[in-house]
Order: C-alpha cells, then structure tokens, then sequence
C-alpha cells in the first residue's frame, strides 16, 4: 500500500504540473477552449429555458484568459505540492474537486452527439494538454477516470504522505511555483508561444500540409510451387514461374499509408469570396501577412440604419497599429507582398482601414483559422516560398530591415 500511494503521489504531481506548464506555454489557445466549453452550456441552459445560467456562462466566457491564465499556475502549484507532500488536506480537496469537474466534463465531450435534436455543439476535444498531445475525447474521458482513481487513493490516505522537505523549503518552492510560471504565463500571452504545437508553426510547408500524401499499393502475387505444393507470395513472378509455379491470386496492398492534409481550412478569400491563396502562398512569393481574429476586439463599429458608417479604435490599438504601414510600404517596396487577413466582412474590413489609413489588401478567412495560425491580435506571419519563415506578436512587431535580414 506504500508503494501505491508513494507511486500516486508523484504520478498525479507530474501530471498535474506536465500539463499547467503545457497550457502556460499558449494560455490564450486554453481560453479559446473554455469559451468553446461556455458556449456550450450556454446552448445547454438555453435550450433548459434557464436563462440566468446561460447569462452566467456568457459572464464566465468574457472571463476565460483570466480563468485560463489561473488554472496553468494553480495546476503547477498543486502538481508541485503533492509531489512535496505538504498541504495535503488543501491541495487533496482542490484536486479531488477538479477532477470530478473534469471527469464529467470530458465524460461530456465524449458522449456528445453532433447530431443531437437540440443541435447543441460538440467540443471535440478538452485541451488538457493544449495542441502538444492531441487527445480525443474518449482519450480525455478515460484519462481523467485513471487520474480519479489515484486521486482518490491520496484522498483517502493523504495523512501517510510524508513531506518531502522541511516547511521552510517547501514554502520556498511553492512561491517559486507561483511566481515562475506567472511571469511565463504572461510572457507567453504578451508574445508568442515558446513552443508552437500548432499546424502553421514555422517551418511548416503550407502547401504539402494542405495537399497531404497519397498511399503507395502494390500488387503481391500468389504462387503454388508445382513440386512441393508450397503457396509462396512473391512481389515479381519469378523467370520460371511457369515452370515451376502455378498461378494461384493476386492482391493489391497499402505498401505505404497515405497523409492525409494535416491543414483542411486555410483560405484568403476576396470580397466576392474567391479564394487567393495560390497567388499569395505559392513557391514563387514572399508574404507577410498581419492575422487578426476579429477587429471588433480592437475598437468598436459604429452603425446608421443598419449600415456600418465608422470604426473607433480603442484605446492604444492606432498607436500599436501605426507601424504596420511603413512596414507594409517597405516591405511592398521590395517586390513582396503584404495583406491582412482576418475573420471580418468586407464592410467592415474597408472601414477598419480607412480609418487606421492601413495602405494594403484586406481578405477574410474563418474565425477558428485564423485563431489557430497566431495567438495574438493582430500578429505577423511571413511566408516565402509557401514555407511559413516566422511570427510575430504584435507586441514584437518587426521592421522592414529586421525582414530582409531574416529573408537574407
């Protein structure tokens, strides 16, 4: 029985800390989960006639950095504290608490139907490790239920885990996991990803990752041996196979399994919805194309009688912005191109850049794309050659020379 809650003591730890420190690597793509997750229940209490829990899930969505941001640390620092076996009655009620929440939670996921009468969506996956391992949701159901058990044994026994270090130590290091993975949550948010998991991380062919590899078959051909009656397969007839072979069958096989695209959703569409990709990510261009998720989250839209008329910024965004047009200037100057894209119509694209006086192409592309390509809003991603080179955080927006190095 020692060994058993000894080996639960450090396999829930790690876990709990492998995956905060995951999600602090791209706590924005975390709380584009939870908002999938609210949306849902939003749907839920709706479809209930409970209107004030589906506002209250509207509330808890507007709130899902945050809540996000918290989760990676408080993962961290439970994970941290179980392994240092102090604080067991806090640390045990905490984790046992969140893991029925999440036990139900991916139990959810992974009964929904997407075909469902209340036409409720489905999220197809938890993200309890972010994009880095990829779980369906029957995966995440059945994880949870293994962590539930072993959370379960330290519950009950959490009085026979002896501390690891003495109380000063420990306090040292439980403020160093708070403290350490604040600052790198942030720094991740403010910037970009330390690691990027996703399908557009550099590096990544757009081109190849959109057409996918076919398979390679092959024929094998059935022989009997006419003295021995020995059945042989053989991937050629052999020079004398009609002399000493009878010919038996033939079948075709998958020698190699096919690719398939690991990008199905990537489109820069124009105003009357043709898509251009192939004119500006091809083997011959270089691109630097700003992506942004949405300009309602830079300013506000006004409207008159129904018909968009304006666009104010908030407060800080034109000055943040104001570089991308000597950016996009030199950058064009140099043979290239540069355009933006992003999930808005094509009114309010015109609008956006006429009042952030933006002297490039505007096209569109889907939301969830778009939010999967950069975790920052706007951001900069330059392509050459169909290749996508590197990504820029807003925050860390480069200049034309910083560009032509990096190409150089």
């Amino acid at each position: 029985m020692r060994f058993l809650i000894k080996f639960s003591q450090y396999f829930v730890g790690l876990l709990f800390i492998i995956s905060g420190g995951i999600k602090a690597n791209d706590a924005l793509g975390f709380s584009y989960k939870l908002e999938e997750y609210f949306d849902v229940f939003h749907q839920i209490m709706t479809s209930w006639d409970m209107s004030a829990l589906a506002s209250l899930m509207t509330f808890f969505s507007d709130l899902a950095l945050p809540m996000a941001m918290f989760i990676c640390v408080f993962e961290i620092v439970l994970g941290l504290a179980i392994i240092l076996g102090v604080r067991m009655k806090f640390v045990m009620w905490n984790m046992l608490l969140m893991i029925i929440f999440f036990t139900w939670l991916t139990g959810y996921t992974a009964t929904c139907d997407p075909l469902n009468a209340e036409n409720i969506s489905c999220v197809t996956d938890c993200g309890c490790f972010g994009d880095a391992i990829p779980l369906t949701p029957t995966q995440s159901f059945i994880k949870d239920l293994i962590l539930l058990v072993f959370i379960l044994i330290l519950f009950i026994k959490h009085k026979e885990v002896k501390p690891l270090l003495g109380q000063r130590e420990s306090n040292i290091l439980l403020l160093l996991s708070i403290v350490f993975p604040t600052i790198f949550t942030v720094y991740t948010y403010r910037h970009l990803p330390v690691k990027d998991f996703r399908a557009y991380k550099p590096g990544v062919n757009l081109m190849e990752a959109m057409t996918g590899k076919a398979g390679v078959s092959q024929f094998f051909y059935t022989l009997k041996d006419k003295k021995t009656g020995e059945v042989k397969e053989f991937e050629d007839f052999p020079k004398d196979w009609q002399t000493n072979y009878e010919y038996v069958d033939y079948q075709q096989k998958e020698v190699v399994a096919p690719i398939d695209p690991e990008i199905t959703d990537f489109g820069i569409y124009d105003d009357v919805l043709i898509d251009q990709k192939d004119i500006y990510v091809n083997d011959s261009t270089i691109t630097l194309i700003l992506v942004s998720k949405g300009l309602s989250y830079l300013g506000d839209f006004s409207h008159k009688e129904g018909v968009i008329n304006g666009f104010v910024p908030f407060e800080g965004v034109k000055e943040k912005l104001e570089p991308l047009a000597e950016l996009s200037k030199g950058f064009e100057a140099l043979g290239h191109y540069f355009i933006a894209l992003c999930s808005n119509g094509s009114e309010e694209m015109d609008e956006f850049r006429n009042e952030m006086q933006m002297p490039f192409s505007f096209f569109s592309g889907d939301e969830k794309m778009i939010k999967t390509i950069i975790r920052s809003n706007p951001g900069l991603m330059l392509v050459k050659n169909g290749v996508i080179i590197r990504k820029w955080h807003i925050n860390d927006c480069p200049t034309v020379s910083d560009v032509e190095e990096l190409l150089k």
